[in-house]
């Protein structure tokens, strides 16, 4: 089994949408994702970082997924890359 954590800064693009919009986006992606967890790969958590200390880590979203091999890992970043996550 693999684990993957995504770590990642929202575009301005995103920042400027609407929550509705937002809503609408995420919505768009369900079919992809239900693909990947057909394959095996798991999602574990999804989260805002919303941290207000000075620690706060660079980065405003993580996920965290669970792959069954190497195979999946790269099917993820192509499907990650196809949908421009």
């Amino acid at each position: 089994m693999h684990v993957l954590v995504e770590l990642w800064k929202a575009r301005p693009a995103w920042t400027a949408l609407a929550e509705a919009d937002r809503g609408d986006y995420v919505a768009q992606l369900g079919p992809a994702i239900q693909q990947l967890m057909g394959l095996g790969i798991e999602i574990v958590a999804f989260a805002e970082n919303t941290d207000p200390s000075p620690q706060k880590a660079g980065y405003d979203y993580l996920a965290v997924w669970t792959m069954p091999d190497a195979s999946a890992v790269d099917t993820f970043h192509a499907a990650v890359t196809q949908a421009g996550w």
